[in-house]
């Protein structure tokens, strides 16, 4: 502190210059200084905010001096941090957000009339951010996101360019190897051991993650997201690489799968909010600040919904892990588990219906990779009950043709509906006075359970908003899917099912029950013939196949047989009409096809 300057007072007005220094933003409304405490950082703050003891009585408005206060105070802060007086700096920000809120007279003795100092003198958040950034500049970007989380968790209002500017520079400093070091935190996560239910089970958070930079980088977009700041699909998209670098795969398919729920309680209750059920004068018309209000402002400022780019970083990395279960002789137990887990937690995520659009190809394609082998066989992965209870023990392949089989069997048709919203107005005298405090806590929002529970806080008024808005259900939002996504569909069912009849269910509903339906192209022939001819090199399918028997080895196969079992998915008309869709087409001769030809 001796690099600032303080302000000279008077010895006999010492003692009693300060009963109170009200600046900053209200934290406990009404409450002051018991004991005259003339501290150095109020010391500080006095000097700087252009207060002093006048002669005569002043008013001072509080409109033209924030700016001036803050400023000054902001530029001290900045002064402290050049020169790497950060404890300094910080107890000055901890001293202007703890002070109190008021009215605080300064004492007239001897005749001197005393300054009335406005009830918001000065504000925490530009010192705060001029500190951050001054962090930023001196290389220390994770005391930087503390600060960051200090101000988030105490209600101040964080800038965006701010924001990403401490999110960019941790995810920068990750490392570009894999880091060797464990977290002690993660036990069974080695080399040699597979990973447990409870590493499964236990729900995402930093802890997880053993790279200090990212660790930091996913703490403070999880205290954005339940504090309702905004953020940007880049940022997930860089923490999700850094996790595959490091081999983390679990880790990076429990993130993907936390932003796909929080997706889904979102839209569910913004299609709620925006018709909700009688009596509708009641929530409609609510003013703006209302708990209602506030909350679905929140809601629709913090929304990030999962991109399809999320997935594929996920993906791309695990197929190349497939791949290498089925090439290289030696890998470590551990890479193979994480990555048979990673998927398997995608898979429940589009078993659930989770997945917000209509491309799902690169999932589906990723079965086709996996091998058929005792390295697999021997690795069984854990899948979370959607209803609760335990974690069951499962084999991975197993899993994930029951997954695609019920898909198949169940495919969306529109787009997907929401229920309405249910109003209760009955409420407990003790869950008011809880509620009364704790203004609207977000992270109960983003609960996995099917019932959400939003309290609001107590208002004496007799047309008060409900206390309880239950949703009965989280609906299903992943829509029709895309012409690839069928694709890769009917490729799964010839290519590793070796069966038509899935296959037939696959087209027609492409082509007669979505809505809107899809009209096939050449294209879609080729893919189809490229299909039955890999399989005729697989061995015998996975479960519920037709016999290996209808299925010659790839030396028999010939375009006849090709168009023999293909009949048994497309008829001839729909072949005709596929075709012959293009007059381009038609007059080069129809598609190129790798059919073989007959011996």
């Amino acid at each position: 502190m001796k690099c600032l300057q303080r302000i000279t007072v008077l010895t006999d007005q010492a003692d009693n210059a300060i009963h109170g220094f009200a600046i900053g933003r209200q934290k406990h409304t009404g409450r002051r200084l018991n004991v005259p405490a003339r501290t150095e950082q109020l010391d500080i703050m006095l000097a700087f905010s252009g207060l002093a003891i006048p002669k005569k009585h002043v008013q001072l408005p509080a409109s033209s001096q924030r700016t001036r206060r803050s400023g000054a105070i902001a530029q001290q802060v900045r002064a402290l941090a050049q020169k790497g007086h950060y404890k300094s700096a910080d107890e000055i920000l901890h001293t202007l957000d703890r002070a109190p809120r008021g009215y605080s007279p300064l004492p007239d003795d001897d005749g001197t009339q005393g300054v009335t100092i406005p009830p918001s003198s000065a504000s925490v958040r530009f010192p705060s951010h001029v500190f951050m950034h001054q962090l930023l500049r001196d290389n220390k970007p994770v005391r930087a996101a503390r600060k960051l989380e200090w101000m988030i968790e105490g209600g101040v209002r964080v800038r965006t360019r701010t924001f990403n500017a401490i999110i960019s520079t941790l995810l920068s400093k990750m490392p570009k190897f894999t880091v060797k070091k464990l977290d002690k935190s993660n036990e069974g996560d080695t080399g040699t051991q597979r990973l447990g239910e409870t590493a499964v089970a236990r729900p995402f958070t930093s802890d997880r993650i053993r790279e200090t930079f990212c660790r930091q980088a996913v703490a403070l977009l999880q205290l954005a997201r339940t504090h309702g700041v905004k953020r940007e699909i880049w940022m997930y998209e860089r923490v999700l690489d850094g996790l595959m670098l490091q081999g983390q795969y679990v880790e990076a398919a429990l993130l993907f799968d936390m932003l796909a729920k929080d997706w889904q309680v979102h839209r569910a209750l913004e299609e709620a909010f925006s018709t909700p059920v009688s009596p509708p004068s009641q929530i409609i018309s609510q003013p703006k600040d209302s708990k209602l209000y506030t909350l679905y402002t929140i809601l629709a400022a913090s929304s990030l919904p999962p991109s399809s780019s999320l997935l594929r970083r996920i993906l791309n990395p695990v197929k190349e892990m497939f791949r290498r279960i089925k090439t290289f002789r030696y890998l470590p137990t551990h890479a193979v588990h994480s990555s048979l887990q990673a998927y398997v937690i995608l898979l429940t995520t589009l078993h659930q219906r989770q997945i917000p659009y209509a491309d799902i190809s690169l999932l589906i394609e990723a079965v086709s990779a996996c091998p058929v082998n005792s390295r697999v066989r021997k690795n069984p992965v854990w899948v979370v009950r959607q209803e609760g209870g335990p974690p069951r023990k499962v084999d991975a392949l197993t899993y994930a043709d029951e997954v695609l089989e019920a898909l198949i069997n169940d495919l969306p048709k529109d787009l997907p509906t929401f229920p309405a919203l249910e109003a209760s107005y009955e409420r407990s005298d003790d869950a008011v006075s809880k509620d009364r405090h704790a203004g609207i806590p977000l992270r109960k929002l983003f609960k996995e359970s099917a019932t959400i529970h939003i309290p609001f806080a107590f208002s004496s008024t007799p047309q008060r908003p409900p206390t309880e808005l239950r949703l009965p259900y989280l609906p299903p939002i992943l829509p029709p899917l895309d012409e690839a996504s069928y694709l890769s569909l009917m490729t799964y069912t010839l290519y590793v099912r070796q069966d038509t009849s899935l296959a037939r269910t696959v087209f027609v509903h492409m082509t007669a029950m979505r809505n809107p339906a899809l009209t096939p192209g050449p294209s879609v022939w080729t893919t189809l013939q490229n299909a039955v001819i890999g399989n005729a090199t697989l061995g015998e399918p996975r479960s519920k196949g037709e016999p290996r028997s209808s299925w010659r080895t790839g030396v028999h196969m010939n375009s006849e047989r090709v168009d023999e079992i293909l009949s048994r998915v497309v008829t001839s008309e729909e072949k005709d009409r596929m075709l012959g869709l293009s007059d381009k087409v038609s007059q080069a001769g129809g598609t190129t096809s790798n059919v073989p030809s007959s011996h």
